[in-house]
């Protein structure tokens, strides 16, 4: 039922690059709060991200959600030591 309102809003949003784009967030954080505690975040973009694509619509909005979608599902950096103290007295 979310993901039905999302498409068709996402589908006959206005034009512009700027509220395409502001558009595709909010609904992005509409569906991300419609998953269940317990859902596989990943799965569920893709299958969202699928049923966009198979759609076939090329609106601004869509595809702002669909980047909005790839984004938060690519990991995130592993986190490393820059050296401290160490590092710093190395550098001069």
């Amino acid at each position: 039922m979310v993901l039905e309102k999302i498409m068709n809003a996402l589908k006959t949003a206005p034009t512009g690059a700027e509220a395409s784009g502001q558009l595709a967030r909010i609904t992005f954080l509409e569906w991300l709060w419609s998953l269940s505690d317990d859902a596989d975040f990943a799965a569920q973009a893709a299958a969202v991200d699928a049923r966009l694509a198979a759609s076939g619509s090329a609106a601004p909005a869509v595809l702002a959600f669909r980047a909005c979608l790839k984004d938060a599902t690519r990991p995130l950096a592993v986190p490393r030591r820059r050296g401290g103290a160490r590092g710093r007295r190395l550098l001069h």
